[in-house]
């Protein structure tokens, strides 16, 4: 009995770990441009929204979305609940979840190689569909008339490639080091 109870607590605090490292990473990069002067692959990561999508469902990962928006909107980093962040982040928890159903299982006998294969199918998905549906989208939210210019070239591309891959990479050691100490 005593087993049971231990591992339902052990399973709790895991989540709320990730749960907490999830916000305040996602808390930390988009407030990191306010104090210091960085480049955009460290403001724009979505290190927090990958980790929490990868460990949860799409439910879950959406309503984590759901509860980041009202913390920047209380904190005064978004002015509205729909800002383009918000759709963004949305966006980006969609195509991961759709790379983590799209990866066989069992692509590999190591974990770590079914992982690696989500995040860079996560990456490259991100970097030349996040920004183009994002903007769809909220266009269609918004009735606004932003550009799709610029979106598709190489240069765009390799930008995002930068920013997602740094946050697949961070993501990465943040699973070996959540495996390592069995969150």
């Amino acid at each position: 009995m005593g087993k049971g109870k231990y591992s339902r607590q052990r399973g709790i605090a895991s989540k709320i770990l990730i749960f907490l490292v999830s916000a305040i990473a996602i808390i930390a990069t988009s407030s990191s441009l306010i104090f210091f002067n960085v480049p955009s692959y460290v403001y724009s990561n979505m290190v927090g929204l990958f980790i929490f999508s990868l460990y949860f469902g799409t439910a879950q990962s959406l309503v984590f979305v759901c509860i980041m928006q009202i913390i920047m909107m209380k904190t005064g980093l978004a002015t509205e609940f729909l800002s383009y962040s918000f759709v963004l982040w949305v966006t980006n928890v969609l195509i991961i979840k759709i790379a983590q159903g799209g990866i066989p299982k069992r692509i590999a006998k190591n974990r770590n190689y079914n992982l690696i294969a989500v995040i860079v199918a996560s990456v490259v998905l991100m970097a030349i569909l996040s920004k183009p549906v994002s903007v769809a989208a909220f266009n269609w939210i918004q009735g606004g008339g932003r550009s799709f210019e610029g979106f598709i070239n190489k240069e765009f591309i390799i930008e995002q490639l930068k920013i997602f891959g740094l946050s697949g990479i961070v993501t990465f050691i943040f699973y070996k080091i959540f495996n390592r100490f069995d969150v």
